[in-house]
């Protein structure tokens, strides 16, 4: 390819292969993983807010979603806990 690209004087790879292959590159670095639990289904909206709340104040909470009431956390062992111990004080 390389022989052949330099004696016609042409780039190994087509110009729409190169451009293809950067938006891939970019597309990799724009996106994120991050580890953690989806929660949702809710007894009630207020049972919702307070845990996003909680969440949110021990630094866990990575995405929230009000409308359809369910959140992303990084960590979940506080917030079981915090659940549990909300369930006991009903």
């Amino acid at each position: 390819m390389h022989r052949t690209a330099a004696l016609t004087n042409k780039p190994v790879l087509p110009p729409t292969v190169v451009d293809q292959i950067r938006l891939w590159q970019l597309e990799n670095e724009r996106m994120k993983t991050t580890g953690g639990f989806l929660f949702r289904d809710f007894d009630d909206p207020r049972e919702y807010q307070d845990t996003r709340r909680f969440a949110d104040e021990i630094g866990v909470l990575v995405w929230s979603n009000d409308k359809t009431g369910m959140f992303f956390a990084s960590k979940f062992e506080q917030i079981r806990d915090y659940l549990k111990s909300r369930k006991k004080a009903e």
